[in-house]
């Protein structure tokens, strides 16, 4: 999404991936209570030091994978431990 929406487009482009993935978890926290439901972003953890991870923010569930090809399969999983 990051690469889809242009005012995180340009923050990339600035090399602040760190405010874009701020603004999308803001967007999402607020899409999620208007609409109700329960939002998990998954980012691709290629820029991420250290291991997978996984954290609440703004009321989101956010995870960072470092999983390739499996990333659904992780996704799923993740989403069943609950």
């Amino acid at each position: 999404m990051i690469g889809a929406w242009p005012e995180l487009v340009a923050l990339k482009k600035q090399d602040d991936l760190e405010s874009a993935r701020d603004l999308l978890i803001q967007r999402c926290s607020n899409f999620q209570k208007f609409e109700n439901i329960e939002v998990w972003i998954v980012f691709d953890a290629q820029f991420v030091p250290g291991i997978t991870q996984s954290f609440d923010e703004a009321e989101v569930k956010v995870i960072f994978l470092r999983l390739k090809g499996r990333r659904r399969i992780a996704i799923l999983s993740v989403r069943y431990q609950k």
